[in-house]
């Protein structure tokens, strides 16, 4: 898959693909993914006991992992909020935008919106973009390599591991780093050179939405 003709600026997995789900398909997997991250975060405070080098830096993987499961607890309540919904009905397209740059977020979010997508949360916090996409379940997350707290690359082993069914798209400062985004588990990546529109415009060709 190739990105508007422009092979040089993005790389991508092989297994590229999305598939409408829904509502009550993406609660189950809510559901789910809510109880498996709570007993990861069980198995890695008892490891965290065991291992002196794990103790050294357990100050700093506790704060990700309140802001995580903050995000857990909001977009939980959020949900909960909004359970009226027709649990048959096929909503449209979900997406988490994690991204330290406030313009960058706010025209890819904005292209997307008007096209259709429902655009969940706009982050530029890693442990957010965990917690949310974890909570959420959303069809697409679009995160950068350099965030606060967890990098793009640690997002996106956290959401392949708990959401599987999300399709990832991450954004690298240089080419050659769009290899260790992949590795993590991205489908798709891009350099700081493609425009948040043509980011856009392939995004709705992948959720079957008008650009």
């Amino acid at each position: 898959m190739t990105l508007l003709g422009e092979p040089d600026k993005v790389a991508t997995r092989q297994d590229l693909s999305w598939t409408p789900r829904s509502y009550t398909d993406r609660v189950t997997q809510q559901i789910r993914a809510i109880e498996a991250w709570n007993q990861s975060r069980q198995m890695a405070a008892k490891a965290d006991q065991q291992s002196r080098e794990a103790r050294m830096d357990a100050r700093r993987r506790l704060d990700v992992i309140r802001a995580a499961h903050a995000a857990i607890i909001e977009r939980s309540r959020s949900s909960l909020a909004d359970s009226g919904r027709v649990l048959d009905a096929f909503p449209a397209p979900t997406l988490v935008l994690a991204h330290r740059q406030p313009w960058w977020r706010d025209k890819l979010a904005g292209q997307l919106a008007a096209a259709g997508v429902h655009v969940l949360a706009c982050l530029d916090n890693g442990a957010d973009a965990i917690g949310v996409s974890i909570a959420e379940q959303p069809d697409l997350l679009v995160v950068e390599d350099n965030l606060l707290m967890v990098s793009g690359t640690g997002v996106i082993r956290e959401v392949r591991a708990f959401a599987p069914a999300t399709v990832i798209v991450a954004q690298a400062q240089t080419e050659q780093q769009i290899s260790a985004l992949l590795e993590a588990g991205a489908h798709l990546t891009f350099t700081r050179r493609v425009s948040p529109v043509m980011i856009a415009e392939e995004l709705c060709n992948l959720v079957g939405l008008p650009s």
